[in-house]
């Protein structure tokens, strides 16, 4: 988390491609940067929470996009990429244990 003055992330933001950014460059704001896109913006809806009048989320950019407020807190409602990886394990083994359990059933019928 940095501050920096508006106008300097205003040029940042042009030349890198951000323009939609300016709109939210308006009296003292505080850059978040984080490597894992939900556990970021996690971090910011738990604090913006607890200290809501000192601290208010504007908007953000996720993997070269702009998202506005609700966008942010959306993304702060997703699981960390580790979560969402046991999800999808745990949706490709179902199908395999239910054909394990079955084929099991059946042999101990016999």
């Amino acid at each position: 988390m940095n501050v920096y003055k508006n106008s300097l992330v205003e040029r940042a933001s042009d030349e890198l491609g951000y323009s939609d950014l300016k709109q939210v460059l308006e009296g003292p704001n505080a850059i978040f940067f984080s490597e894992d896109v939900s556990g970021g913006a996690k971090v910011l809806a738990k604090y913006a929470k607890r200290y809501g009048d000192s601290l208010k989320i504007k908007g953000g950019i996720f993997e070269g996009k702009y998202a506005d407020k609700a966008q942010v807190l959306e993304v702060a409602k997703l699981p960390n990429k580790e979560g969402m990886l046991a999800m999808l394990l745990s949706c490709l083994q179902a199908p395999v244990r239910q054909f394990a359990c079955t084929v099991k059933a059946v042999a101990d019928a016999k």
